[in-house]
């Protein structure tokens, strides 16, 4: 009779699929798609209580004063200097829309953690 020992690649080896970046059964593709997937979500839910949830909204300031940098303020100050409210309102838009963004993006990266 002989005895092999299992190896690497056998499905002995390895328990139920749980998504560890090393099992040779896991799908970056899929973990990718299930990351945009969650970061829709939870950017959609955020955005749906901002409004009405402060600790949301105290959130999203965090995130947002945290990844702000020296020349984003900067620009914003010229712009208002200038008499630009135009640029000054897309300029505070498109950081609000990055601060939910990346909040959303930790939370998903948190909820595929816990799902692993």
């Amino acid at each position: 009779m002989r005895y092999h020992k299992p190896g690497y690649g056998d499905p002995c080896t390895w328990g139920l699929e749980k998504g560890h970046p090393n099992d040779p059964r896991t799908n970056p593709e899929k973990t990718e798609t299930r990351l945009e997937q969650l970061t829709s979500l939870f950017s959609q839910r955020i955005r749906n209580r901002i409004l009405d949830d402060d600790d949301t909204a105290i959130q999203v300031a965090d995130q947002l004063i945290r990844y702000l940098s020296d020349v984003e303020v900067v620009d914003i100050v010229r712009d208002a200097m200038y008499g630009k409210k135009e640029a000054v309102f897309v300029a505070v838009r498109d950081l609000i829309t990055e601060a939910i963004e990346g909040l959303a993006e930790n939370r998903a990266i948190a909820q595929l953690e816990l799902e692993q």
